[in-house]
């Protein structure tokens, strides 16, 4: 968390801080309220925008963050995890621009957890994760009926109603 809070503060001395929270989540408020302590006293300034869902994220991104060249970092405390953050709801983002996501909720898009995808940073548990190059997880096939067949048959299994063995 202080590696996160540190390039906050590096990040806030080039470029203007927005924070989007949770209105309907206790934790999302909680740390608003330690977020807004820890960026007093460092006089840090900030503006905060309460959001009560995805619709309502993108709705004050569109009218709080315009495409004016202004560098900026995006602070989103249990909001915006599982969505597609730099295709889909914040387009208008300098490309120095950096949006920190921490998000308890679950799942993560993939989009935002791609290796070259510098702008969003997620922080997982106690520190900053890096994960590897998911793109080739689109990708993905679907699984054929053998490989389907194949899997929890292995082993003998008793012979009983409705129960197949294989030999």
């Amino acid at each position: 968390l202080h590696d996160a809070y540190y390039q906050i503060h590096e990040l806030s001395l080039k470029c203007q801080v927005v924070v989007f929270a949770s209105a309907c989540d206790c934790d999302a408020v909680s740390a608003y309220k330690i977020l807004n302590n820890l960026f007093r006293l460092d006089s840090i300034p900030f503006s905060v925008h309460p959001v009560s869902g995805p619709e309502d994220l993108k709705k004050q991104a569109e009218e709080n963050l315009t495409d004016d060249g202004i560098d900026r970092a995006v602070i989103l405390l249990n909001c915006g995890g599982s969505l597609d953050l730099t295709s889909q709801y914040f387009t208008g983002l300098t490309p120095n621009s950096r949006i920190l996501v921490v998000d308890s909720h679950r799942p993560l898009a993939l989009e935002n957890l791609v290796a070259g995808n510098e702008q969003v940073l997620l922080l997982l548990g106690d520190d900053t994760e890096q994960f590897p190059d998911v793109a080739g997880l689109f990708e993905l096939g679907d699984i054929s009926d053998e490989e389907e067949e194949d899997d929890g048959d292995s082993g003998d299994e008793e012979e009983g109603e409705g129960s197949r063995q294989r030999r």
